[in-house]
């Protein structure tokens, strides 16, 4: 594993986070604020400071938390481009939990739509058997 040299004074003398970004932003000379760095061959994006290059949600949890994560860092949203804090974490069990919650909402969100949709159909069929059999 390489030795990290990046201080948290340098992280934020470099770039600037930015919540509606989702994630850095980097100021040239003489270019306005620009999104900071590029993707990699997995998607993700890397961020080059001093010559050296960094995943950018390791260095957004740095920003936040002061400490630079030393394992993976995981997107809830399974969105590689999403590097808000709150997207972040560093235990797989968040992950797995995050999923689970998602797919009991979908379920829950499909049985309601299909009880809608039932109960939508019974009462059209309803007024339709009292247009038919009105005198």
């Amino acid at each position: 594993m390489r030795k990290i040299n990046l201080t948290y004074a340098r992280l934020r003398e470099r770039l600037v986070y930015s919540e509606d970004d989702r994630g850095f932003l980097k100021q040239s000379y003489r270019k306005p604020l620009r999104r900071a760095g590029s993707l990699d061959t997995h998607g993700y994006r890397k961020i080059m400071i001093d010559g050296a290059a960094y995943l950018e949600q390791h260095l957004v949890f740095f920003y936040f938390t002061t400490v630079f994560p030393t394992g993976r860092i995981y997107h809830l949203s399974e969105d590689k481009l999403d590097n808000r804090f709150e997207n972040l974490t560093a235990r797989k069990s968040d992950v797995l939990r995050f999923r689970q919650e998602r797919f009991r909402l979908r379920q829950a969100s499909a049985v309601r739509e299909n009880y809608l949709r039932c109960n939508e159909m019974a009462h059209s069929t309803r007024n339709a058997h009292t247009w038919m059999l009105a005198p």
